[in-house]
């Protein structure tokens, strides 16, 4: 079914790009930024 698969496809796409944002790199060296920050400047 077409509209079945686009739903899927669109559904899929809007999880990695949620996943990426969340979980990247970047935010991972920011969380730990500002946990650093937090320690060494109470």
């Amino acid at each position: 079914n077409v509209r079945t698969d686009d739903l899927r496809r669109r559904v899929g796409e809007n999880g990695r790009c949620l996943v990426e944002k969340k979980f990247s790199w970047q935010k991972g060296v920011e969380i730990l930024e500002e946990v650093l920050k937090e320690v060494i400047l109470p």
